[in-house]
């Protein structure tokens, strides 16, 4: 709640790269308090995780071998600050006091994998409320996904199917393309992706991957479908 300090929080991440137009390194020493910034940015916003039925499950079965041990079953703790209402109005607060800035700053200044991987997992829990689109995309969050999602993607490969072009991706990669889906899904791929065409056909490529990829979760490839289906009302082609 504090504005001051989340001010001078996201002043450490850069805005100018000066002379140097190339992003800084991953070796970079400048690159470190980036880091440190969208980690703590990241944790900030975090939504508490979803787990599927078979983790709960396991979580569940986990409780009870300890139960043995300490001779009563433990229930899982829950704290209200980590609800998802309390996490929603954290995302409001950072984005009223100027996150985007901050995070899009970080994706331009940086080409480590790891910062941008933070980012794109902050930029995943902001989105998650549909209130805060509109603003994320007038602030630049779906170029700079697009820029995190290209980081992560080799070269697509000539003459296969799309089943044999799935990079092997781990489930936090995945987290950009989710984001990005979740713009897609809410507005029209010319407020997300803008006037070129281009920039929307680069999108197919993420989602088809987040489609098929078997990382993926339900709910992510449930969002991939829905996004690849708004892409596809822009135009016949």
């Amino acid at each position: 709640k504090d504005t001051q300090f989340l001010a001078r929080l996201f002043a450490v991440i850069p805005r100018r790269k000066g002379l140097n137009s190339q992003p800084l390194s991953a070796d970079s020493v400048a690159v470190t308090p980036i880091y440190g910034t969208v980690l703590i940015i990241s944790n900030i916003c975090a939504y508490k995780p979803r787990l599927s039925e078979e983790e709960a499950q396991f979580a569940k079965l986990k409780r009870m071998a300890n139960a043995k041990n300490e001779g009563k079953l433990k229930e899982p703790e829950n704290d209200t600050l980590e609800d998802d209402d309390h996490a929603k109005s954290r995302c409001k607060r950072l984005l009223a006091a100027g996150v985007m800035d901050a995070l899009t700053a970080a994706v331009r200044f940086t080409d480590s994998k790891a910062t941008r991987l933070i980012t794109g997992k902050a930029l995943l829990s902001i989105v998650e409320d549909q209130e805060n689109r509109g603003k994320i995309l007038q602030a630049g969050g779906a170029k700079a996904l697009m820029t995190i999602i290209q980081g992560l993607l080799p070269p697509p490969k000539t003459n296969t199917s799309n089943a044999e072009d799935i990079p092997p991706l781990e489930r936090p990669d995945i987290e950009s393309i989710q984001a990005l889906a979740k713009l897609s899904i809410t507005a029209s791929p010319l407020q997300v992706f803008g006037p070129n065409e281009g920039a929307l056909y680069d999108a197919i490529r993420p989602f088809a991957i987040m489609l098929l990829h078997p990382n993926s979760n339900l709910l992510q490839r449930f969002e991939a479908m829905m996004a690849l289906t708004n892409l596809s009302s822009q135009s016949a082609e």
